[in-house]
């Protein structure tokens, strides 16, 4: 009886077994079929009837029940195929074949390279059990190839229609999942995962190959499941060597030593790259390699034996062929000559980027001599028109047609470079190739999207190139040509140039991670059109090509001068200049491109930038790296790792982020726990501060002595937000002191272009350490200093992950903010200021105990006023004191801190105002200049005087 799901017969069931009798779920799933359902013990009270078929369903398929059901022929089906043939509503399944679960249900498998009886038919159990069936020949109904080997007729028959090449351990896997309800082998993930690899059981040697290329391939090879032959070339005559790989590129013979065994197919590299892009072995009829000149009738000396008379005229034929070779490099062409105009390609020098090198050899060969048709073809294909060129005799060309013959031939092998690099482009996006397209869309339009423009312009001018020549005459214009396609360049050019970069490092990104797309590479090094070349070789060539035309319309001017009047002169000297100016437009759109994408870049680099930091009338400059040493103004504190970004118009300071203090991850906020969101580090710099160049006053180069570090640098700036001098030091890590005079040599320039000032050297001042009021301690960080300072910041930030109350409340924020000025006098009143490595931070407590302190320190009867009774600022106005800014630096007057009369009269006083709980003082405000600063530095100067 044939295996299908039976309708026009009446099917029964029939549980065997007291256990399975009991067991109510299986019986209700029996009778969810609308079958009738009968009990046995062992089964044999039951037989087949006339359009009655008895299914017996067993709880294990071992024991002496089931093999004597199974040596019946019985109907047999499994726990796990009844429940899935309930859940999923298909009738009863009647194989002849116990089926145990659905794991591979209409799953039509044929198995190849198997030479072992028992290793079959065991396979044949598994696949039998799991519902599946078993083909003995190809044909449209086989689903599946378990193969061991990826060779032979079978195997070439799946890969040819795209039918899964599996291992038999995809068959185990499926079995090892049997009691899983639900469970199909015959899905895309397990295809995937147990996919028999391209050369699985091939034994491989490789010949003509350099040492690097073969150490290349044999990592390949093992990776794919293959082995390399022992024994090197030799390995061929081995009967167990299945393929001997040659360079065809470079082997016109094999060693007549060598004896390749009949099981060893001789194959070009082409099948081995091949074999990897399409993840499957290439049929080996399509790849086989033939020795050069087996076909051909001029090659007959190599097999017959010469005769003396062949050996005489052969060594004449070869005498003359030299004598021609040689006459033709030793012709004294223009062409050939060195040109004075090389100066040009400084045009394209962009510090050092590739745009410095011209073009290279051309890949097309020279035309033959003689007659030669040329057709160029449209986008769709197409032939256009056939241009019949005359034999272009170089002995009796005119020097300026030589130049023009040149002009036109490398204009030839430049677009077959570009039709070559197309082609290569629509191979990688062809989705119907096996395997599927090479590169997803947004891969093609980076790596390709900026071609098409270029490769039609420079054919719609190849094409009226060749046609000038082909009606060759010195009254031809050819700077018409250059004139008319000069717009067009001008459009197509930029694109593919400002982001050429991007396109090479996304070539090599796709050859590093994705196997296809690099042997599909290889294979395309291969061709004769690509002269053993890279891609990126490849697509430079549009970036070599204006300096080359340049140089070949600036002879062709030279020529064209030497005849005398020529009304192409005029024309073109116009088209020399316009393609100076397109590569004049290529190097200033590259430049502001490349600094465009490098604030993107830093953008992204820190934590917390700015959006405003990205614009379109901003470009980067440099950076540089440095420590933050002890100062009056300080943005971290000493010892603080820094990162300076100088762009034209801003200065952007970041810090260095540490991800990990003490060997343990840093603790997250317990905010970002309760939303249950934890921000994990990513970026290595946090944003600290932007200073705008209008802002800055003064550079100051802090001269290096023999207590202090050198690097030494200051920034004097007046930021519009507080409108003060502030004063921030840095030590740069630079090896040399010309460096930091460099940079900030550079700083002043941009300085005073952002200042239209003409004088950028004048913003530059020159000091001793002792001038600014700063000591040794402060300008020397050691390591020992930042390991403090380091130590210092984790004492805090654990402190802060720890505490339970952390935010004061709003008793204490209202002490506080009335407690600031009073702090903030007692600071001012100070002489002399404390150097630590962060700000002078108090918290709420602090301040209520020097309230209770200072009022128990208060003298009885009144000799004594208390501190707390001083007369209070506004909150808002504690900054406002008078100050007068002269010379560009501000001398701050100690405010009036007076104690008022007694007897409640402050009340009375015009100037007082009540306290504003809401606003708290900034931080800023409580501090007066100190020493160390610009300002302390100009009185101390004046008093000096």
């Amino acid at each position: 009886m044939s295996e299908s799901h039976l309708e026009d017969h009446e099917v029964q069931l029939c549980l065997i077994g007291e256990e399975l009798r009991r067991d109510a779920s299986i019986v209700k799933t029996c009778q969810s079929f609308q079958r009738p359902v009968h009990y046995s013990t062992d089964g044999s009270d039951w037989v087949d009837e006339d359009n009655v078929i008895t299914v017996f369903v067993v709880s294990s398929f071992r024991g002496e029940i089931f093999e004597r059901l199974q040596n019946e022929k019985r109907h047999i089906l499994g726990i796990p195929a009844l429940k899935d043939l309930a859940n999923s509503g298909h009738p009863i399944l009647v194989k002849n074949k116990p089926v145990y679960c659905l794991a591979l249900l209409g799953c039509r498998i044929i198995f190849s390279g198997y030479r072992h009886k028992s290793d079959l038919d065991r396979l044949l159990k598994l696949v039998h059990t799991m519902g599946g069936s078993v083909i003995r020949d190809v044909g449209r109904k086989v689903t599946h190839v378990v193969a061991k080997a990826s060779m032979g007729d079978k195997y070439n028959y799946a890969t040819t229609f795209s039918l899964p090449v599996i291992t038999e351990d995809w068959l185990q896997t499926a079995w090892d999942n049997r009691e899983n309800l639900g469970f199909s082998a015959n899905t895309k993930e397990m295809h995937e995962k147990y996919k028999l690899p391209p050369f699985a059981g091939n034994v491989v040697c490789f010949y003509g190959f350099d040492q690097g290329e073969v150490e290349h391939m044999t990592e390949i090879l093992v990776a794919n499941g293959g082995r390399v032959a022992e024994g090197g070339v030799r390995g061929c005559e081995a009967v167990t060597t299945t393929h001997m790989v040659v360079d065809e590129n470079n082997v016109d013979q094999l060693p007549t030593d060598i004896k390749i065994s009949d099981r060893c197919c001789v194959v070009r590299g082409e099948w081995f790259w091949n074999s990897i892009q399409i993840q499957a072995a290439a049929d080996v009829s399509s790849y086989m390699w033939r020795a050069t000149g087996v076909l051909s009738p001029s090659n007959r000396s190599l097999f017959s034996p010469p005769t003396p008379s062949s050996v005489g005229a052969s060594r004449k034929r070869k005498r003359l062929r030299r004598a021609e070779v040689i006459n033709a490099l030793a012709t004294d062409s223009p062409a050939h000559k060195r040109r004075s105009s090389i100066s040009e390609l400084g045009l394209l020098s962009m510090s050092g980027s590739f745009l410095d090198s011209t073009d290279r050899n051309l890949l097309s060969p020279e035309p033959e001599r003689g007659a030669v048709l040329s057709s160029v073809e449209r986008e769709g294909g197409e032939p256009e028109a056939v241009i019949s060129i005359p034999v272009f005799n170089l002995k009796t060309a005119t020097p300026r047609q030589q130049v023009f013959h040149e002009l036109v031939t490398t204009e030839s092998n430049y677009v077959g470079i570009l039709d070559c690099v197309t082609k290569i482009s629509e191979e990688a996006e062809d989705p119907c190739q096996q395997g599927g397209a090479l590169l997803d869309q947004q891969e093609m339009k980076i790596i390709f999207g900026n071609l098409p423009p270029i490769r039609k312009v420079h054919t719609d001018m190849l094409k009226r190139l060749k046609e000038l020549e082909a009606n060759w005459s010195e009254e031809a214009c050819i700077g018409t040509i250059i004139l008319d396609c000069a717009g067009d360049l001008l459009k197509a050019y930029p694109p593919f140039v400002n982001f050429f970069e991007r396109t090479k490092e996304q070539i090599q990104d796709c050859d590093r991670r994705n196997p296809r797309f690099h042997a599909f590479l290889k294979k395309c090094e291969r061709r004769i059109e690509c002269s053993r070349q890279t891609l990126t070789e490849l697509m430079i060539r549009p970036v070599q090509r204006l300096p080359s035309m340049s140089l070949l319309l600036n002879d062709l001017l030279k020529h064209t001068k030497r005849g005398g009047e020529h009304r192409d002169i005029e024309l073109l000297e116009q088209a020399i200049a316009k393609v100076k100016n397109v590569m004049t437009h290529l190097n200033e759109e590259k430049r502001r491109t490349e600094g465009q994408i490098h604030i993107f870049d830093i953008y992204s680099e820190i934590d917390n930038c700015p959006a405003s930091v990205v614009s379109s009338h901003r470009s980067f400059v440099c950076r540089a790296e440095c420590f933050e040493v002890a100062a009056a103004d300080v943005l971290c504190g000493k010892g603080y790792e820094l990162t300076l970004f100088l762009f034209t118009d801003i200065l952007l300071i970041a810090k260095k982020k540490t991800g990990k203090i003490g060997g343990m991850l840093r603790s997250p906020s317990t905010t970002s726990i309760a939303s249950g969101q934890i921000n994990m580090q990513t970026k290595a710099l946090k944003f600290v501060t932007l200073i705008h160049l209008s802002a800055v006053r003064r550079l100051v180069d802090i001269l290096d002595t023999a207590d202090t570090e050198s690097g030494v640098i200051a920034f004097v700036c007046r930021q519009t937000e507080d409108l003060r001098e502030r004063c921030y030091t840095f030590q740069l890590l630079t090896e040399t002191n010309e460096e930091k005079v460099a940079f900030l040599r550079t700083i002043c320039r941009h300085v005073a272009n952002t200042l239209c000032r003409p004088d950028s050297e004048s913003l530059l001042v020159r000091l001793e350490p002792r001038d600014m009021s700063l000591e040794a301690s402060d300008l020397n960080v050691s390591t020992l200093s930042r390991t403090f300072s380091s130590l210092y910041k984790t004492k805090q930030k654990v402190g802060r992950a720890f505490s339970f109350n952390r935010t004061p409340g709003k008793l204490k924020r209202a002490v506080s903010t009335m407690i600031s000025p009073i702090t903030s006098s007692s600071t001012l009143r100070t002489d002399g200021f404390s150097r630590t490595l962060g700000r002078n931070q108090k918290t709420p407590s602090d301040s209520l105990r020097e309230l209770k302190l200072e009022s128990v320190l208060s003298t009885p009867g009144g000799k004594g006023t208390p501190r707390s009774r001083t007369r209070l600022q506004s909150c808002v106005n504690l900054g406002d004191s008078p100050r007068t800014f002269q010379s560009g630096f501000s001398k701050p007057k100690r405010l009036d801190l007076e104690s008022p009369p007694r007897g409640g009269e402050e009340n009375k006083d015009p100037e007082f105002r009540t306290p504003n709980l809401c606003s708290r003082p900034s931080f800023r405000d409580k501090f007066r200049p100190r020493s160390g600063t610009f300002a302390s530095f100009n009185r101390k100067s004046s008093i000096n005087q």
